[in-house]
């Protein structure tokens, strides 16, 4: 695995069709973009990622991230092609970034779910929980149809708390 800086994946993205292809296969299998030209639309266009190895030649895998407000590192985007999923490579993505919090500025790690999904929605909130992730209380509308579920970890005990109408994981 390695990270590629947003700049580097933007302009991979740009050179070679097939990068362009799967980013956009990622990105429209988990979220609505609002830019037809994927790279810059505004969920896009500040993210790094965590990518396989041979990315640039065989692309397998991405997480997208960001930073917000310095203490959440947002995963916005676990995307795996379908040939290899089943193989846990999902957990291991997750569980690099878990492991290396420590030494982040970040103290979250925060992924949304769409909780309007009925097929997916499920699955995806065993999985985080499996993997230590909280869910919060009450899921965000960001539609009249859609809304969300922010899950958060962290290294340190935390609890989630709601503020202002809006959930957040404060260390205790």
């Amino acid at each position: 695995m390695k990270i590629l800086k947003q700049a580097a994946a933007r302009k991979l993205a740009i050179e070679n069709k097939i990068i362009m292809d799967f980013f956009a296969s990622g990105y429209k299998a988990t979220m609505e973009l609002t830019d037809k030209k994927i790279m810059n639309d505004e969920k896009v266009r500040d993210n790094d990622y965590l990518v396989n190895d041979e990315f640039e030649s065989d692309p397998q895998y991405f997480i997208a991230y960001y930073y917000h407000n310095k203490m959440y590192k947002v995963l916005r985007n676990i995307y795996v092609k379908p040939e290899c999923r089943g193989t846990g490579v999902g957990s291991e993505l997750v569980r690099f970034f878990q492991s290396g919090l420590e030494q982040d500025s970040a103290d979250f790690l925060q992924v949304g779910v769409e909780f309007t999904n009925k097929e997916t929605y499920p699955r995806l909130e065993t999985w985080y929980t499996s993997l230590g992730f909280v869910r919060d209380q009450y899921p965000v509308q960001i539609s009249p149809t859609k809304s969300y579920h922010s899950f958060y970890w962290s290294d340190k005990p935390f609890e989630v708390v709601l503020r202002s109408g809006f959930s957040a994981a404060v260390l205790l």
